[in-house]
């Protein structure tokens, strides 16, 4: 990654760059007090090549170090984990419940995911059906918008008109292995991410040494409130994709 968070303020971010001007270029040297952190598992950092004129410089975790989600970001680490005790009472309640207000999600995720396209959206819902989503047991609807964008990674050549600048992948915090973690008792607020990578050439899926920033969303179930208007087009392709899908 080549921003990360401050080692000694946890609302800042800090580049390579500015890291290696602040604490000096040597990882090994750098005492853990002053190594940047991930912003997602809070675990140190070491640079990455930091006077390679032919590589970029980056962030890395260190080896043999805690588990962190963005560690399997080669990976999508949630896809292929089914549900402890899958509930068929509420895979029928949620999917009424999302059927019933699709456009609100919609609305949520396209604010989400900039440039998001209907493709992305239909594709998420395959991948759910498929996943089986809406089977876990305490799964409620203020929370799907942000499963939803964990399904797919976004790349640019799939958004909108080809307008996304970043390839983007989207993360909770290192409590969440699966998404039955998502109700486990914590101590303090579940916590979501948004990984921003550069166009990458030849991967299938971007690494760590390709990541721009990591953003922080806050996860909450207001879009549920309100009307959300979609042009006709929009409400006609998602309600005919729907009743063919669901």
């Amino acid at each position: 990654m080549q921003e990360a968070l401050h080692p000694h303020h946890d609302n800042r971010s800090i580049t390579v760059d500015d890291h290696i001007l602040e604490f000096g270029n040597d990882s090994k040297k750098v005492a853990p007090p002053d190594r940047a952190r991930c912003p997602i598992c809070k675990q140190y950092l070491k640079i990455v090549s930091p006077s390679s004129p032919n590589t970029i410089k980056h962030f890395s975790h260190i080896s043999g170090g805690g588990w962190c989600p963005a560690k399997e970001i080669a990976k999508n680490p949630y896809l292929g984990l089914s549900a402890k005790s899958p509930d068929i009472e509420m895979a029928r309640r949620i999917k009424h419940a999302f059927a019933a207000n699709w456009q609100r999600h919609y609305d949520k995720l396209r604010s989400l995911v900039p440039y998001l396209s209907l493709d992305e959206f239909t594709e998420i819902l395959k991948i759910a059906n498929r996943e089986k989503i809406w089977y876990y047991k305490d799964i409620n609807e203020g929370v799907l918008p942000y499963i939803f964008a964990t399904l797919i990674d976004f790349t640019p050549d799939n958004s909108y008109k080809k307008s996304r600048k970043y390839w983007l992948c989207f993360l909770f915090d290192n409590t969440v292995r699966g998404y039955d973690d998502l109700w486990i008792y914590r101590d303090v607020p579940l916590k979501f991410w948004r990984a921003s990578f550069s166009k990458m050439k030849g991967k299938s899926r971007p690494k760590l040494d390709d990541l721009v920033r990591i953003t922080e969303v806050e996860i909450s179930d207001d879009f549920l409130k309100g009307d959300v208007p979609l042009n006709s087009y929009i409400e006609k392709y998602v309600s005919d994709w729907l009743a063919r899908n669901f």
